[in-house]
């Protein structure tokens, strides 16, 4: 029978803590998001990607400015793109050494 120290879960338990602290972030930032849409004039909630596009011609549909930079959006809420639910986050994508940003 071999004896094992009760913190060698440590490693799991903060991969999962980061996990959780990522959902958090992406929950509350497409929430903040989704609230800057509904509030101002010129943001429609219930228009999917493009439908906004078929009048502006930019192909992104509807937009926001947060922090200097363009989120685009599907039905109010950041497109789950490099230029929506990412940048609104400004969590990057580092695993194959390269940053989005």
């Amino acid at each position: 029978m071999s004896w094992s120290p009760p913190f060698t879960g440590l490693k799991s338990n903060a991969y999962a803590s980061t996990m959780q602290g990522v959902a958090g972030a992406i929950n509350s930032s497409k929430t903040l998001v989704y609230s800057a849409c509904t509030i101002r004039t010129d943001c429609d909630e219930t228009a999917a990607v493009g439908t906004a596009a078929v009048e502006t011609g930019n192909g992104l549909g509807n937009s926001l400015i947060v922090l200097g930079q363009s989120i685009t959006l599907a039905y109010g809420y950041p497109r789950h793109t490099g230029a929506g639910i990412a940048r609104v986050t400004n969590i990057a994508d580092i695993s194959d050494g390269v940053s989005l940003f």
